[in-house]
């Protein structure tokens, strides 16, 4: 898709990052180069055309998956949290915070989980030493 100077376009590469066309650059072995303003200490770069998306300005993520403006999952991560972020009460979504601790499970972690699924009564005691993930196995058990 060829594009013209002054129009907004988007990295494919790094979907933070907005530019605007400066100039029609020269084209190499058939691929087009354009000169784009990224800003900042960016500055102005030459970009093939296929490393370039039109820069469309969307209000949910709802609308980015239907018209297919997301990039990739870092892409929709990132509109998702930006969107949880602006609420009226961000972060109260358990499966977004717990997507988002960046938390190390080990398998010793899973047993407790697997003895409470099996156990009648539904109940269990968790007795570790400090620091083995009691924490993590009761939060694995109230988030199935």
């Amino acid at each position: 898709m060829p594009f013209a100077p002054g129009q907004q376009v988007r990295s494919r590469a790094d979907s933070s990052r907005v530019g605007v066309i400066r100039a029609l650059g020269t084209s190499y072995g058939g691929v087009q180069f354009y000169s784009v303003f990224w800003g900042g200490l960016v500055g102005t770069k030459m970009v093939a055309e296929q490393d370039l998306v039109a820069f469309v300005d969307s209000p949910s993520p709802t609308v980015c998956l239907v018209n297919g403006q997301i990039l990739g999952y870092q892409e929709f991560q990132r509109i998702i949290t930006y969107h949880r972020l602006h609420r009226d009460h961000p972060l109260r979504n358990n499966i977004f915070a717990f997507n988002a601790s960046r938390t190390r499970f080990f398998p010793y972690q899973f047993k407790p989980l697997v003895k409470f699924l099996d156990s009648p009564g539904h109940r269990l005691l968790v007795c570790d030493e400090v620091g083995l993930g009691k924490t993590i196995e009761a939060g694995l058990r109230f988030g199935h």
